[in-house]
């Protein structure tokens, strides 16, 4: 008896590692596929990361870091778009020339030569418990993690759904001569991109010449967690700028494609919420309220939509049926793990947790690299790898939240207990400075336009130390320090030194 369990075992133990060296090959098999003559090591920890937006690039970038002094594992960056779109620098780069390329940047200085990781341009449709399915291969790369960062969408200038930097960026191009040609433009939505838009054409266009007109379905601007103090500020300053804002109305005729005979809409969905803009002299528009306007430019700042269609196939009872977190995938708020797995990770916009900033994207990104670092180089499982430390959320009611409204002009709520309103320019310094960071994150030494006019540091009050920061903000020491660790509110004298930039 114990002669054949010992047989029974060995045979056992053969047909495991034959699987496991099936499994190797066909990773190999679908990396030379994919990435031409880099073969994946089938002997190296894989982790896959689908999506390469803040988290995704956040998470990756960390990951490759590491893997250049270990070679404990391999990364993998999936991305339908060849290039980083640096989203919060949409709005200025949709109404002024030269800041496309600080929102379109190639994938290409991503990495470091020393690492261990490969960006892969692809779409992909189906991701599974143990791999990922890329369209146009039969074959699906396999991994040991994954990061989900699939991000969502939403209408243009703030995503984009161009594949190819090139094209993105003449797209860019285009914008500003259009508004700069338009008469009447009308802006939907009144959200923080609706704001700035319609904050920022008004900035660049003075006077009477460029009526500006922003509609709103609800009765106050800035949905979310945000201060009423916050949406009032705003709705006087787009007043006092022109700005002509309905409130509790919404638009709906006039939103068609043949609205127009000369209409030159340009979109990128058959819905709605993907179109880029709307263009033509007088587009008729009607509200549900009878509100009839003519407009030569639409932009429809509404409707954001999770992008979690590959997740349905096999972890669609994972997913959120209603609510504000609708479509999004559920979470251990501890270890950003989903369902029952302990290697598949979500972060970003299609996890149901934290609000959906950039920072707290960023955060969450470095957060796993960090505990899949010392998992692998552990070679234990996730929840097991000696004392897990908890995520670490922003505790207070109040998220940051920056609405420039073009040059210095802005309001922002900083992430404390009592969300406290700053005026200008600090809306316009703190996303100045993110979209610099970002920028370089993804192109290390490159020069970078930004499109935000900063005080000189004399007019900041000295602000160089965490100590006066929390002084002059009301913040406690400790928040202060969370608060510039997270990215959340970014103003200390270094990063308003750096990011310094005439317009």
């Amino acid at each position: 008896m114990d002669s054949d369990d010992g047989k029974t075992t060995k045979s056992s133990c053969n047909r495991f590692s034959n699987v496991k060296d099936a499994a190797k090959q066909r990773v190999n098999a679908v990396h030379a596929s994919l990435f031409g003559s880099k073969e994946g090591n089938g002997d190296l920890a894989t982790v896959v990361v689908v999506g390469g937006g803040y988290g995704g690039v956040r998470v990756a970038k960390d990951l490759d870091t590491a893997s250049s002094s270990s070679k404990d594992f391999q990364v993998v960056l999936i991305d339908r778009k060849n290039y980083f779109l640096n989203n919060i620098a949409g709005v200025p780069a949709a109404v002024q020339k030269g800041y496309a390329d600080s929102m379109c940047i190639p994938y290409d200085k991503l990495f470091s030569e020393r690492g261990n990781s490969t960006f892969l341009q692809a779409e992909v449709s189906e991701i599974r418990k143990d791999s990922v399915l890329v369209q146009g291969h039969e074959e699906p790369l396999y991994f040991d993690y994954c990061v989900i960062a699939t991000g969502s969408s939403y209408s243009f200038p703030f995503k984009i759904a161009d594949t190819l930097q090139q094209d993105a960026v003449e797209r860019f191009g285009k914008i500003p001569d259009l508004i700069a040609q338009a008469d009447h433009i009308v802006v939907a939505g009144g959200g923080a991109v609706g704001c700035e838009m319609a904050g920022e054409i008004k900035t660049c266009f003075p006077g009477e010449n460029k009526r500006v007109t922003l509609v709103h379905s609800r009765e106050a601007l800035l949905p979310g967690d945000v201060k009423d103090e916050l949406r009032d500020k705003t709705l006087k300053a787009l007043q006092q700028l022109g700005v002509h804002v309905i409130l509790g109305e919404r638009l709906v005729d006039g939103l068609d494609t043949n609205n127009s005979p000369e209409d030159t809409t340009s979109t990128t969905d058959e819905n709605v919420q993907n179109q880029s803009f709307l263009s033509g002299k007088r587009r008729k528009l009607q509200t549900n309220q009878g509100t009839e306007l003519e407009a030569d430019l639409v932009f429809l700042c509404w409707g954001a939509a999770v992008n979690s269609a590959s997740l349905r196939a096999h972890f669609g009872s994972e997913l959120i049926d209603k609510g504000p977190n609708r479509d999004r995938i559920s979470v251990d708020p501890k270890t950003l793990l989903i369902g029952n797995t302990d290697n598949i990770f979500a972060i970003g916009d299609v996890a149901a947790l934290e609000s959906k900033m950039a920072c707290y994207a960023g955060e969450q990104g470095s957060y796993v690299a960090k505990k899949l670092i010392a998992t692998i180089v552990a070679n234990k499982k996730f929840q097991n790898a000696g004392d897990v430390e908890p995520y670490r959320y922003w505790g207070h009611p109040y998220p940051a939240m920056m609405v420039p409204l073009g040059g210095k002009l802005g309001y922002m709520q900083t992430p404390c207990a009592k969300g406290n309103i700053l005026g200008s320019p600090f809306a316009a310094m703190g996303k100045n400075h993110l979209i610099k960071s970002w920028a370089l994150t993804v192109r290390p030494a490159c020069s970078f336009k930004c499109p935000f006019t900063f005080i000189s540091n004399n007019q900041t009050n000295q602000q160089s130390d965490k100590e006066d920061l929390a002084k002059a903000l009301g913040l406690s020491h400790e928040d202060a320090l969370l608060a510039i660790e997270r990215g959340a509110f970014p103003i200390t004298h270094d990063a308003a030194t750096d990011g310094r930039t005439s317009t």
